[in-house]
């Protein structure tokens, strides 16, 4: 009997500190926020987009055949 006992407790006493320890802890970041290239280029890509949408059909064909296959 006490044999289980033990092992009974040997599982429940360190499943309870688990389960229980986060409410006694506490941990506060602050951090500024990541930049991200998307953020920084937005204005610039804003610009693209209205020189392209400006082109007629013909200018987008050429501006596609002057593009590097990265740019794609």
């Amino acid at each position: 009997m006490i044999v289980i006992a033990i092992v009974i407790s040997a599982v429940i006493i360190p499943f309870g500190i688990y389960t229980i320890s986060p409410l006694f802890t506490s941990n506060t970041l602050n951090e500024p926020l990541p930049v991200t290239v998307a953020s920084v280029n937005r204005n610039a890509a804003s610009q693209d987009y209205q020189k392209f949408v400006s082109m007629n059909d013909q200018d987008r064909f050429n501006a596609a055949k002057q593009m590097s296959q990265r740019k794609i």
